[in-house]
């Protein structure tokens, strides 16, 4: 019998509030009629000491109650062994559970960890049956049963095998699943009322707390399984880690990096910090880290922001865990991509469109694309075009027309704005029809101000509106198109209807933009010209956004750069044909196919570097492989802790003082916690009762 938490014992001493309280307590007086008061002498009154405690039944049942309370929080357990007696001999089935996550990179562990394992596998005797995995966030069977039906194997040579090749040690801690795993292992194994077979579960770590579940969920193994716990390194003395780093491009060349820097300890630490790019040091700065504390440092220096670069954050300390004291990143340059804008010269109006979309989309402002005008007889190679062509057309000739509709097959994109004419007919019958959009002339006879529409519906669902789904954004009510043409549009899968303008009545609305996919290809269509007197959008907030998410729309996605951490399997990135692979810490490359088995799980951090061909042609793209911030934690859970934790039980020793073998075994664990709440339950319910009896007689008796 023990205690988790005996220091809250002390709570006992609150016994002696119920016994104060009825020990002053003065029973009530009932008072006696009496005429008069006239000839009694006056007498002086005299205190009395009470001689007995009134409610003594109460009084005990309130004690109890706090005692009751107090139990319950120093967390009461046992354990209790039965024996099998002097002359039982069973066979036993050994799952050898071994941690090889990145916790086990520090100072002396992996080491303590082989030791362990050679003792363990010493212990076993021949005629037991015994199984290896090997677990991080993942877990691993090394060494498998042997199942029935199979033919006999020498599971102790495969085993020593096994834990002789053990891979590095590289991800995080996941101890629910390693168990699950290894307890699903003793399935396979034979068991009979004649011949049991016991069933031991060696779990070698350094019991980790990070390991846990946050939530406080755990796994809980079968009364038949015991766990043997072989508990490496305690709590690691000092350990700092940087646990994040931030890239923020700012203007005038300059890169911000912002890091942070944790220290796992239990005592201040004095460190530095060092900014690395491309290899070099460019700045240090001197840290003084407070007891299991982080703080943020923060280095701006110049960089060629067309380039891209590698970013690390180091710490320049000696701990217990040198793994994680860098942090690596990727500087990517925002690639600017080009928009190509055909202009129709028959129509005045398109010299003021131009105007606008140069000022929505200027050279001083940081974009990611810039417009670019394209003359379609100039160019007559569609395949060397942009990616997406901004398109303002009332009458282009028919080759041009042509030419924009064999793009679009292509697999181009195109944002058609029309003029104030409307589309030319050569654009309408080669690319318009293709769409399922038909044009029915202009909405209004003539532009006036005095006639106008607005939005009546904006499909926030899509992807060009989405961004706008916030109420300080969705407002467009001050948008007025005092003109447009009004399409008809047969909605299907591949054309869909954006944003709808008022019609004449509710019901009758018209199509304000239009997304429909043309064979390969993909087409924007608005409805209504830039021109400042058809519609006052240009003038308005909206405008910008409503173009920028319009071309962000066509443009195709570009590979983003990922991130990854120890311990989890790399992936080619998509629509690369990889024929390179430069893994971190190595300067050589590889083809993919060499690589298969060490690309299927990454087990250093650094850089990790692809070299292929995408769309684009030949690349090459880096990403950053980190420590998991997790396993920088140097606190550990007792072996006590754990158990209870899991709710498992501790194996029964080995009882071998004759040499006979004789073993113990179902050693059952209780923690006595919710038989004394029911207890406390119970005491408040007759503490409860006795005191509404007594209140009641009271009442009676006056």
């Amino acid at each position: 019998m023990g205690l988790l938490a005996p220091w809250l014992l002390g709570g006992l001493a609150f016994l002696a509030v119920p016994w104060i309280i009825h020990r002053k307590r003065k029973p009530p007086r009932n008072p006696t009629p009496f005429s008069s008061l006239m000839f009694v002498p006056d007498v002086a009154p005299t205190s009395k000491a009470r001689k007995r405690i009134e409610n003594p039944w109460l009084m005990a049942l309130r004690m109890l109650l706090l005692a009751l309370l107090a139990l319950a929080y120093a967390r009461p357990f046992n354990f209790a062994v039965a024996s099998l007696g002097p002359e039982t001999q069973i066979a036993t089935a050994h799952v050898l559970l071994v941690d090889v996550s990145a916790s086990m990179l520090a100072d002396g562990q992996q080491a303590a960890r082989d030791g362990a394992l050679a003792t363990l596998l010493d212990s076993i005797g021949a005629e037991d049956d015994v199984a290896v995995v090997i677990f991080d966030d993942t877990q691993e069977v090394r060494v498998p049963f042997v199942a029935a039906g199979e033919a006999p194997r020498d599971q102790r040579a495969l085993a020593e095998k096994a834990l002789q090749d053990l891979p590095e040690a590289a991800g995080g801690t996941d101890y629910r699943g390693a168990l699950a795993k290894a307890e699903s292992l003793f399935r396979g194994v034979r068991q009979s009322d004649d011949e049991p077979v016991r069933q031991v579960i060696h779990l070698v770590s350094d019991l980790q707390r990070s390991g846990m579940p946050s939530d406080g969920t755990s796994f809980t193994l079968s009364e038949s399984t015991e766990l043997d716990i072989v508990v490496l390194e305690p709590e690691l003395a000092m350990n700092v880690s940087v646990a994040d780093v931030a890239l923020i491009p700012e203007k005038k060349e300059h890169l911000l990096v912002r890091a942070r820097v944790q220290n796992h300890g239990a005592a201040a630490v004095e460190c530095s910090g060092a900014l690395l790019i491309d290899n070099d040091v460019l700045e240090e700065q001197a840290l003084v880290l407070p007891a299991l504390g982080s703080r943020t440092v923060s280095f701006r220096v110049p960089v060629d922001s067309t380039q891209e670069h590698r970013v690390a954050v180091q710490v320049m300390k000696s701990d217990a865990l040198t793994a994680d004291n860098q942090f690596f990143a990727v500087y990517r340059p925002e690639k600017q991509r080009e928009i190509g804008v055909v202009l129709d010269g028959t129509d005045a109006g398109v010299a003021g469109a131009a105007r606008f979309l140069a000022a929505a989309v200027a050279e001083s402002q940081p974009l990611p694309w810039t417009l670019t005008p394209l003359h379609v007889e100039e160019r007559p190679d569609i395949t060397a075009w942009p990616e997406v062509l901004v398109v303002v057309d009332s009458g282009l000739d028919e080759v041009s027309a042509r030419k924009i509709g064999a793009y679009v097959a292509q697999g181009g994109r195109v944002l058609l704005i029309p003029g104030t004419k409307g589309f030319g007919a050569a654009l309408t019958s080669t690319l318009l029809q293709e769409t399922g959009v038909t044009g029915a002339g202009r909405r209004f006879e003539a532009v006036s101000d005095s006639q106008f529409a607005t939005f009546s519906w904006l499909n926030f669902e899509s992807a060009l509106f989405q961004n706008f789904r916030d109420p300080a954004y969705s407002d467009f009510s001050m948008v007025r198109f005092n003109n447009f043409f009004a399409f008809s549009v047969e909605e299907s899968e591949t054309t869909q209807v954006l944003a709808r303008l008022e019609g004449e009545q509710v019901g009758r609305e018209y199509p304000g933009l239009i997304s429909a996919e043309v064979a390969s290809g993909q087409v924007v269509i608005w409805t209504f010209p830039l021109d400042p007197a058809w519609s006052n959008l240009t003038r308005t907030r909206r405008f910008v956004p409503v173009l920028h998410e319009s071309i962000a729309l066509l443009l195709p996605r570009l590979f983003s750069g990922r991130s990854w951490q120890t311990g989890q399997r790399a992936t080619s990135p998509v629509a690369m044909d990889v024929d390179e692979v430069v893994l971190p810490g190595e300067s050589d490359g590889n083809g993919p196919d060499e690589l298969a088995p060490e690309l299927a799980r990454l087990v250093q951090s650094g850089y990790l570097e692809w070299a292929g061909t995408d769309t684009a042609g030949e690349s090459r793209v880096t990403e950053a492989v980190n420590l998991p911030f997790r396993e920088s934690d140097g606190h550990r859970f007792s072996e006590e802790e754990f158990r209870l934790r899991l709710g498992t039980t501790a194996p029964a020793a080995l009882d071998d003082t004759e040499g006979e073998g004789q073993v113990a075994q179902d050693v059952v664990h209780w923690e006595h916690g919710y038989a004394v709440l029911a207890l406390l339950l119970g005491a408040y319910v007759m503490e409860a009762g006795l005191s509404l009896w007594l209140g009641q007689r009271q009442r009676r008796e006056s």
